[in-house]
């Protein structure tokens, strides 16, 4: 899987909601529509687990390879810093 066109702009559905079935959401705004388009995604990661985003603060740093990702105060998961290397693998919870 590549990335993703965020073609998504203010004015346009928002989607969201219930999903059709059990407890879980369809995921909203900008990725929702990526998520909407694309059956893989779809396959891959499932229905959204809360109603809506959530945002917070996050700092991204590339390096030759990986990415970092470092959420200031830990964030809704607890986890601090993700590397997401080239390869697909990742960290997290490098500094506990």
């Amino acid at each position: 899987m590549g990335g993703y066109s965020y073609t998504w702009r203010e004015g346009d559905p928002a989607g969201g909601g219930q999903a059709p079935v059990g407890s879980n959401y369809l995921p909203q705004r900008g990725f929702g529509k990526d998520w909407r388009e694309n059956p893989e995604l779809q396959r891959l990661l499932g229905y959204a687990l809360t109603p809506g985003e959530r945002g917070q603060p996050l700092a991204i740093q590339p390096f030759i390879g990986a990415l970092v990702l470092d959420l200031p105060g830990g964030g809704r998961y607890g986890a601090n810093t993700f590397l997401l290397y080239n390869n697909g693998r990742y960290e997290s919870n490098l500094y506990p």
